[in-house]
């Protein structure tokens, strides 16, 4: 099935999404429509669980409950209100929630999160967007990033020539580079504390800048 785009809407239910091979878009506790060539699935409170083919794009809408995604997805995009949020491999995602846990082991290209509250946790992307009020931010491999925190915390580990901007109010920022690559480095701090572990130069470029919070800049050994 090419271009299969698949609409979940729940009030609140734990929302699974399977991509296999070569199926066809099946539910279990939901009722499916087929409108101008797309997907359409709703629920009311009951666990669903929806078969897609891989690389199918999905929407997802739920007030509350959790997410997952397992296989490769095509685009991925959630809005929840409270809950979990895991996804396993995508082309790009967009996640946004006031409150809860969003994992992402692997998105392809860009990854997108907004919250309120809560943990953002990436495997590795090929680049990323985040910001959070007073959550946690966890990139474990991007050379793309640009995320912020208010009170919350930021830990990066960026690849080959980065291009990374991270800004925070009064959390900390954690960022290390591969050992060996020495960036264009700027950092702002007013009352922080910041620590550089490597000399500027120029393979790529981090700009970090914090009022009141940490910010520690190291090679990988």
């Amino acid at each position: 099935m090419t271009n299969c785009r698949v609409l979940v809407t729940s009030r609140s239910a734990h929302v699974s999404i399977h991509a296999i091979e070569g199926a066809e878009v099946r539910v279990s506790n939901g009722e499916l429509h087929e409108v101008d060539g797309e997907f359409e699935i709703t629920t009311a409170s009951k666990a669903v669980t929806v078969t897609v083919p891989i690389g199918a794009d999905v929407v997802v809408g739920v007030g509350s409950g959790r997410v997952e995604c397992i296989g490769r997805l095509g685009s991925v995009s959630v809005t929840s209100a409270s809950g979990t949020v895991e996804v396993e491999h995508c082309s790009e995602v967009d996640v946004r929630s006031a409150s809860g846990r969003v994992t992402v082991n692997q998105c392809d290209g860009m990854c997108r999160s907004r919250l309120k509250s809560g943990t953002f946790s990436v495997g590795a992307a090929g680049a990323v967007e985040a910001s959070t009020i007073s959550g946690r931010i966890e990139i474990g491999q991007t050379s793309r990033a640009d995320v912020n925190a208010v009170s919350g915390r930021i830990t990066i580990q960026a690849g080959e020539q980065p291009e990374l901007v991270a800004h925070s109010v009064s959390g900390t920022i954690q960022i290390t580079v591969p050992h060996g690559v020495n960036p264009a480095t700027r950092i702002t701090s007013r009352h922080g504390s910041t620590t550089c572990g490597y000399e500027s130069g120029n393979d790529g470029s981090i700009e970090v800048s914090t009022t009141s919070g940490t910010i520690s800049l190291t090679q990988r050994q």
